[in-house]
């Protein structure tokens, strides 16, 4: 037996034994070796599906190291694999609680490796999270009621959780992390954020703040530690780390000048994401009433987008959500 077919059955006997990401290195193998054996790519793409991996994802990481020759068959291979993980078409169509029950139908029936659940557990909260986005909140409590004490679900966190304790016993500051590992802490961070551990989910995001040398995910965990502070009433904290912080400002000290200078800042990013330009102040002709405590204006044409409201119409924004200058006047610079 050849070495290629040697790796190829050892990656088909490990499959089968649910050794998902141990086959995958088996099939790896065999592509180094023969880069053009689609098969081989195409039994990686699904030891990864069976990892728990979406399809985007798979697609992003073999089509960037795959050979063009093979990329018609793989691409083909990966579009058909979501029908063959029913929890995973779930997710998708932000079917959350059915993606649960097919999630436990596989784990009760020892179908769960310990990266199928680190993975189920990152995805089904992101799924969480855009659905809240959806529906206008910041959570939906009813879901969250239902799965904080659920078996299968108890027994992802637990797995995600000692993960992130070995890796931290094990790490040390010379080394930076894996992508995997990255995704292993922001997982962890993003659930107890979700069910209010801000305190326990501003560690996760201390630790990666301080570990990547990114400077897009430095400000990106930057930003998600400073939120975490402030809400768990940490404000100065929430301040020292990221002074574009609005929450912490309207409850730390809304009339600083560095408080309204933060919202304009806001503002004006705002603005930018709705191709908008800003506007600090109401155009003289709009303005129907005015004294110390309030302007009333009136807009032709105007848009209020979102439930903390954002004004706006063909060319500017007018005002902007969560004002310091709702709660005092502004302080002399």
């Amino acid at each position: 037996m050849n070495p290629i077919q040697h790796h190829f059955a050892e990656g088909q006997v490990l499959f089968a034994n649910q050794k998902y990401a141990q086959a995958y290195q088996q099939f790896e193998y065999c592509t180094n070796m023969m880069p053009d054996l689609s098969a081989a790519w195409e039994n990686m793409a699904v030891c990864l599906a069976n990892q728990g991996y979406s399809s985007e994802h798979i697609t992003n990481r073999l089509l960037s190291i795959a050979p063009s020759s093979v990329h018609p068959s793989l691409v083909s291979k990966i579009n058909g694999l979501d029908s063959t993980i029913p929890y995973q078409l779930h997710l998708q169509n932000f079917e959350l609680s059915k993606a649960v029950e097919s999630f436990n139908l596989e784990w009760t029936h020892g179908r769960v490796s310990e990266d199928i659940a680190i993975h189920f557990l990152r995805s089904l909260f992101i799924a969480h999270e855009h659905l809240a986005k959806k529906r206008g909140h910041m959570h939906v409590p009813k879901l969250l009621n239902q799965w904080k004490d659920h078996p299968a679900l108890q027994y992802c966190m637990d797995i995600i959780s000692q993960h992130v304790q070995e890796l931290l016993s094990n790490h040390t500051a010379q080394m930076p992390l894996s992508k995997a590992e990255i995704e292993l802490i922001e997982t962890l961070g993003l659930i107890h954020y979700t069910y209010t551990n801000y305190a326990e989910a501003a560690v996760c995001f201390q630790i990666l703040h301080g570990t990547t040398i990114q400077p897009v995910k430095q400000l990106e965990y930057k930003s998600h530690l400073s939120t975490c502070y402030s809400l768990n009433a940490q404000y100065k904290e929430a301040l020292d780390i990221d002074d574009r912080n609005i929450t912490a400002w309207e409850r730390y000290n809304p009339t600083s000048p560095r408080a309204f200078r933060a919202q304009a800042l806001k503002l004006i990013r705002s603005a930018r994401q709705i191709n908008r330009h800003c506007l600090p102040y109401w155009p003289a002709h709009t303005v129907r009433h005015k004294n110390e405590e309030i302007v009333i204006a009136q807009l032709q044409h105007a848009s209020i987008c979102g439930h903390d409201p954002m004004v706006f119409d063909e060319e500017f924004v007018y005002a902007g959500n969560r004002g310091t200058f709702r709660l005092a006047q502004p302080n002399e610079p």
